[in-house]
């Protein structure tokens, strides 16, 4: 049911002269996120390559593992049509705000100010929860790495939300 899944795009950083993955959650923060979603449906979109970031989360009972089996246009369908997307700063995230998403955008090295698409959430190292374009013109922002945004925040911040993605 749509409106019990979250769709989780947590790769990133394998562009075409970028090859890191420095956007992306770390393994350990992913299995800790999907475990605390087990509520939800889970759907897990992004390459072939991933498999390796998700480990054995892949085959929990609440996950649909569609790694390298959507295109852009399916992958962008299925974000618009559940309750939230929950992405790193990555191609899917610009994606999932082109569609109109609710999208919850997980940043670390790159300031959201500059890349988060408008009306999304971004959650940052800064241990705040922001709303693009309403606070960062007086915040001070500094670059640590996205292994500071932990599945702990995540969660607390799904939770205040819940009565939304209910």
């Amino acid at each position: 049911h749509a409106r019990r899944t979250i769709v989780l795009a947590l790769g990133g950083g394998q562009n075409p002269g970028e090859r890191t993955n420095i956007r992306s959650l770390p393994p350990h923060h992913i299995t800790a996120l999907v475990r605390a979603l087990a509520t939800y449906s889970c759907v897990i979109v992004g390459t072939e390559n991933e498999h390796v970031l998700y480990g054995h989360v892949l085959h929990e009972k609440h996950v649909v593992n569609l790694l390298g089996k959507t295109t852009l246009q399916q992958a962008g369908a299925l974000m618009a049509a559940t309750k939230a997307t929950v992405c790193t700063d990555s191609g899917l995230m610009h994606v999932a705000g082109a569609v109109g998403a609710r999208v919850i955008a997980l940043f670390g090295p790159t300031n959201p100010a500059r890349k988060c698409p408008a009306g999304a959430t971004a959650i940052w190292h800064d241990q705040n929860v922001y709303k693009i374009g309403k606070h960062f013109a007086s915040c001070e922002l500094a670059k640590l790495r996205l292994v500071e945004v932990t599945p702990g925040r995540i969660e607390t911040f799904l939770q205040k939300k819940s009565a939304e993605l209910a």
